[in-house]
Order: C-alpha cells, then structure tokens, then sequence
C-alpha cells in the first residue's frame, strides 16, 4: 500500500482484506515471534518458562503454546518490552489511560503508525465516507503534541481538528460548533455529557455531523440509544487501543465488527483455549509494531467471535460482543456491566443523571458509585440508585457520591469504571459513607 500523503484512498488500500487465514496469519506471528525471541532478553525468559522455542510454531494450533502476556508480567518496567530504543520524533512513547492500574508506556514505529493510519482510513471508506471531509478528533493531552505532527497527517484530503480529550466540556462544544466537521470521532462518554448535561433537552447541536465513530471507551447499547436517539446520526464502534491501535471496525453491512488482520491477531480464549461462538477473554498479538511487540497480551476485555461472511467482502471472524472486565473474584467486578447497563438504561437514558462512575475495590468488594445530576434529577434519585443496585442481587457494599463532574483520567477520558486492587483509605471512605438498606 502507498503511504505517500494524500494517497490513503486510492489503489490496493480499498481492498479490503477478506479475513485472518492462516497462510497470512502464520508467517506473520512467526516474524513477530523470532525476532522478539533473537532480540530481547525479557521474552526469551517468557517463552522458556513456558517450554516454547520459536522453532515450535509450525501451525497457529502451536501459537497456543506461547504463554501469555499479562500487564503485571512486567508493570516494574515497561522498558523490558523494547526491541531497541525509541528515536523521536518519528517514533513516539504513548501512555494508556490506566483504568485498570497504573498507566502503560507503549512504543510505536513510524511505520506502525502509518499501517494503523491506512487501515484506519480504509474503514472509514468502506462505511462510505469519501474525502474531501472535516474531521474531528477527540485526542489526549500526550497525544496532542504528535497527532499535529504525524498522527494521522497522512489523511490526505482532510480538514481536521485535535479535540483536548481533557478539556472542559463546554470547551470542546464550542470547538466542535465553529469546526462543523462532517465526522466526530469521540469518547462516548464525553459526548454523552455534552447532550445530556450540556444541552437542554431541546437545544440544538450546533453542528450537523454526518456520523459519529465512538472509541477509546465502552460502547454499551443503552448509550449508543441515547446518543443515536439525541443526535439522530448513526454511531459507528472502532474497537482500539493505546497497545495496539485498530483492532476492529464496525462494518456498515452486518453491524458486526471485523479484525484488522494486517495489524493484529486476535484471539478469544475461553477456559483458557482459543473459540469460536463462545464469550471470552481477548487476548492481541501485534503484527506491524516492530519495535514493543506485544504478544499474545490479555487486554482485559470480553467479547464472542463468530464466523461470518459479510455482503461488504470480508470472510472470517467477526467481534459480535465486546464489553466487561474479567474477575475471578467475587466481587463487583464481575457483575460491573450489568450494574452500568441497569443505570444508564434508566436513570441516565430518562434525563435523571447526566454521568455515572463506578470504583471497584477489588479485595473488599466495595463499590462506589460518583453520579452527576442530569436536566431531570429529582431527590429521590440516589435512593433509586441504591435500590437499582441491590435489586439485582449482587453483595456489594454500596457507597453513593455525587459530584458536579465525573473527574476525567489524566488521559483525559471520563472512566465509567475504575478497578482499585488495594484498600480504600479510611478518609475515602468517610467521605463516602456506606448506605445501608
């Protein structure tokens, strides 16, 4: 594919890929694998803890025997990773937004970016958005200082505009009503609180996008409805992250969102096996980043993949469900979903609250939950909250907050869950204090 500047829609990019197959997965995840092996001593301990040479991968039922990686494998020392020293500018050190933990230093090659960018630009011709158009990008305040400069900058024929994912919201409409883009790429749970706390229930806009593509955050269904129902646009899922970029985009044809082969492999393990049909945990193989190859990394999210053949070309495994955090342990961590899912269909999708956070401490099982009045809150509100809770039956030791803002990420998000491993401190939790039924 051509990565010359205002060529990412022309040519061999529009074909889009019928699929992961194994002739093309295979060579792929061997090169991946060798060189982590031949150049860095962090994965050669990984691998022989685990029995596995490279040597081993003759077929991608052998790429089960490569162990997995897990964020705490190596939190002391991200550094461990690197195949060899970033050079800026052209290679760059992002941070996640750690949701799950402290924040994660991930390395991207310039050649990695500009994959990341062309696939990117192919979704978005194949859900039918030719240029020229006005782009507008929710960014985080690290990403910011590259996104001018190389992020994307290969978008040929393209207006864009950077959004401060950290600034006030207020701020980020008022940018958005005098750029008038055609597309909005956004968190959704920061626009979420621009029509829901921002807007009154009439208001208008102020700007009329052709679509908005959600990323960087949970999707869930209720708040698809309530952003589809208040924009009256289609919302489309681009399933990325910090570690890998694109990972898969929702096709237009199916609604279902086909992987991105070219760049990662992705597996769903169930029981600890890959599957087909069954919801697991997704576990990523980067295949273009040459310089921190994450392999076999669990993410932390769920999701099902099903085979499907799609009226738009592609043949393969489709991600169908996508959303939760694993927990072994029980606590709310592992009914998080269904909580959120509970609120946001009510409470938030009538206008009562504007936003909610949910705080988990995974070792007592305490749940907070921080909530901001919407346009429609009335005093009986946080005593609907708590029974919203408890009558899903899940123990939970139950602590309200309201605040006047969801306190975003130093990313910029506005996390709709926290995972807390240690102890609440003691002031924390008189602040709170526990409701009782």
């Amino acid at each position: 594919m051509s990565l010359r500047k205002g060529w990412y829609f022309s040519g061999s990019l529009l074909r889009w890929p019928a699929g992961p197959t194994p002739d093309k997965s295979l060579p792929a995840l061997r090169r991946v694998v060798e060189r982590a092996h031949r150049d860095n001593a962090w994965y050669r301990r990984h691998f022989a803890t685990a029995g596995f040479h490279p040597s081993m991968l003759e077929s991608l039922a052998d790429f089960e025997r490569v162990p997995l990686l897990h964020r705490h494998d190596f939190d002391a020392s991200p550094e461990a990773l690197y195949l060899r020293r970033p050079r800026p500018p052209h290679e760059v050190v992002l941070t996640t937004s750690g949701t799950l933990g402290e924040p994660l230093r991930v390395i991207h090659s310039r050649e990695a970016v500009d994959r990341s960018t062309a696939c990117f630009a192919r979704w978005l011709w194949k859900l039918g958005f030719h240029p020229p158009l006005r782009l507008a990008m929710y960014r985080t305040p690290g990403e910011l200082a590259t996104a001018t400069r190389f992020w994307y900058h290969r978008l040929g024929l393209m207006k864009k505009l950077w959004i401060d994912a950290a600034a006030e919201p207020a701020v980020q409409l008022s940018e958005l009503r005098r750029f008038k883009p055609d597309l909005l790429f956004a968190y959704p749970y920061a626009l979420l609180w621009i029509v829901t706390h921002l807007l009154a229930p009439d208001e208008p806009l102020g700007f009329a996008p052709q679509a908005v593509v959600s990323f960087g955050e949970y999707l869930s269904p209720q708040i698809r409805t309530i952003l589809e129902g208040r924009l009256q646009v289609p919302i489309y899922n681009w399933y990325a992250s910090t570690e890998f970029w694109g990972l898969a985009g929702q096709c237009r044809e199916c609604g279902h969102l086909h992987l991105e082969p070219e760049t990662t492999y992705l597996e769903v393990l169930h029981e600890g096996r890959p599957v087909i049909g069954k919801r697991g945990t997704v576990v990523c193989t980067s295949l273009h980043n040459d310089l921190m190859p994450l392999i076999r990394y669990v993410v932390g999210d769920e999701a099902r993949l099903e085979h499907t053949v799609c009226a738009c070309g592609y043949r393969g495994p489709s991600l169908v469900e996508v959303g939760g955090y694993r927990s072994k342990k029980k606590t709310a961590l592992a009914h998080w979903e269904k909580i959120l899912s509970s609120i946001e269909e009510t409470l938030i999708g009538q206008g009562n609250l504007a936003a909610v956070q949910l705080e988990v401490q995974i070792e007592t099982g305490e749940l907070v939950v921080r909530y901001v009045r919407g346009a429609r809150f009335e005093p009986q509100d946080p005593h609907r909250l708590e029974q919203l809770v408890y009558n899903l039956g899940i123990p939970v030791k139950l602590f309200l907050l309201e605040v006047g803002r969801i306190a975003p990420l130093a990313s910029g998000k506005q996390a709709h869950l926290l995972i807390r491993d240690e102890e609440p401190h003691n002031s924390s939790r008189g602040k709170l204090g526990k409701l009782s039924r």
